[in-house]
């Protein structure tokens, strides 16, 4: 997988695909095409960009899955008469500012965690020098100090720790500025006044309450916030691979999935016990059909760390979602070339996240330790047989449905009538 961005102040442009995996040179160009039409609609209103504020950073992915840089160039004509003026590819591992917040593209918040630390400091040694009187004091943090920390905390990935490490050292100074003690318990100064604490609220607890407001938001608006919700939402449940919303468990077993803004959101929900009744899950399409993860934990005791990340690789390779995906139409035996993860005849209707895969001894171990633990000594019968078809199959396959029965057109061009249940 490759896929390529530009930053130029608070624009940002990007060319890739979730359908096909682009070559290099095909989405370089294609920022190069983007970016050029971009700087030709500021030049009609007066504007146009200037290349040494500007940058872009080239990424590709490696067979096993790490995100690598790629030595690259391309160039635009700022203006009509002026000559290619070429962009600074920027590395993966350094940050960008976008909008005052520091962001790289492989979602390391390390540089952003290094700079709000460093303001903490300062800002904690400007209240021990120069103290303002008590109802000032106050005022200052609400006012000034707890929105500019806010915003730059709802946008990243920190986890709760790294959060109230940020907090801390202005918790401390405040503390001795309401003349309280500053050695109380971490959770005290959040309690009200009554309580014994000082009113002061957990950045953890109002950076998450923000996500999840603005998560909710975006996904209700029909904008481009909206869309990249809803598609990276989307995308991580198919990851997930089990029959619950991920955002309405308290499961955080994702290893293996990508990592994206909303799994932090979802880790955090888990932290604080908050469960969002809200998304999408792959539907069944055959009575005892069941989610191709869900075999997994169902089936396999003592799942490590390493194995769980391969079996999702594997069915994520195999772009399906249930066991009827690579059964027979009849849902009794396991359709030829299962074990060996060749990838089903028709194309999924879903667009799973794309990027190289390479069949390792590991995967083929546990994909065929869970496909042997469904099936009999035939290896590919099922030990419980798919019942009648209660919706559409997943795939692109020839079907039609008439008459109360599903009628799949296999290879040999012959087609099957398989019965469709009235239950659901």
């Amino acid at each position: 997988m490759s896929n390529r961005v530009g930053f130029a102040d608070n624009l940002s442009q990007t060319s890739g695909s979730n359908v096909t995996i682009n070559s290099l040179d095909t989405n370089i160009t294609k920022l190069q095409h983007i970016t050029q039409l971009a700087n030709i609609n500021h030049h009609a209103y007066g504007g146009s960009f200037s290349i040494p504020k500007c940058s872009f950073c080239l990424v590709t992915t490696t067979k096993l899955g790490k995100l690598i840089d790629y030595h690259a160039t391309f160039s635009i004509r700022p203006t009509p008469a002026s000559p290619p003026e070429h962009f600074i590819q920027k590395p993966i591992g350094e940050a960008h500012q976008t909008l005052g917040i520091h962001i790289t593209p492989n979602l390391n918040p390390k540089r952003q965690f290094e700079l709000l630390r460093e303001k903490s400091l300062q800002k904690s040694l400007l209240m021990c020098i120069n103290p303002l009187p008590l109802d000032a004091t106050y005022t200052a943090y609400q006012q000034h100090l707890q929105p500019a920390f806010l915003y730059a905390l709802i946008a990243q990935h920190l986890p709760n720790w790294a959060i109230n490490k940020q907090q801390s050292p202005i918790i401390i100074q405040l503390l001795l500025c309401l003349n309280l003690s500053s050695t109380m318990s971490c959770c005290t100064p959040s309690l009200p006044l009554r309580f014994g604490g000082a009113g002061i609220p957990s950045w953890a607890v109002l950076t998450y309450a923000r996500q999840v407001k603005f998560l909710q938001s975006a996904l209700d608006a029909q904008t481009f916030y909206g869309h990249t919700m809803h598609a990276s939402l989307l995308t991580l449940q198919l990851e997930y691979g089990h029959g619950n919303s991920l955002l309405a468990t308290m499961d955080v077993r994702m290893e293996g999935m990508t990592l994206t803004w909303i799994m932090n959101v979802h880790k955090s929900c888990a932290e604080f016990e908050v469960s969002i009744a809200r998304a999408w899950t792959a539907p069944l399409q055959q009575l005892h059909d069941i989610h191709i993860a869900t075999i997994l934990t169902n089936n396999i005791n003592n799942l490590t760390k390493k194995q769980m990340p391969l079996f999702c690789e594997c069915f994520c390779h195999m772009r399906i979602t249930m066991l009827a995906d690579i059964t027979n139409a009849a849902g009794t035996h396991l359709a030829p070339g299962v074990h060996a993860l060749h990838q089903p005849v028709y194309p999924s209707i879903y667009h799973f996240r794309l990027h190289p895969f390479t069949i390792t001894r590991g995967h083929r171990h546990i994909w065929n330790s869970c496909l042997d633990a469904i099936t009999t000594s035939n290896q590919h019968q099922l030990k419980q047989p798919l019942g009648d078809w209660i919706s559409s199959p997943s795939t692109y396959c020839p079907y039609c449905l008439a008459n109360g029965s599903l009628f799949v057109e296999h290879n040999n061009e012959l087609w099957y009538q398989h019965q469709l249940s009235d239950s659901k």
